[in-house]
């Protein structure tokens, strides 16, 4: 398993990502700095940034690639 999807795994299972989630509104954009939520570095302006805007009005950050790697590990979970 390649070391990103192991951190995400990880973390899914440590419940600091989670597996379940239905969000609100999910943006997809350029990057703002806003540090990732699955690899924690900073997003930068030249990559994508997905928003998932949860209901209880959390928000998770990811870089684009982050965000369907997680997607990919949690449904496998």
């Amino acid at each position: 398993m390649d070391p990103l999807a192991q951190m995400i795994q990880d973390k899914i299972s440590s419940g600091v990502l989670p597996r379940e989630v239905d969000f609100a509104t999910t943006w997809y954009g350029r990057g703002t700095g806003r540090r990732c939520v699955a690899c924690e570095r900073p997003i930068p302006v030249f990559d994508i940034e997905v928003e998932g805007d949860l209901d209880d009005g959390g928000v998770l950050y990811f870089h684009g690639g982050c965000y369907r790697t997680w997607d990919t590990e949690r449904r496998r979970s």
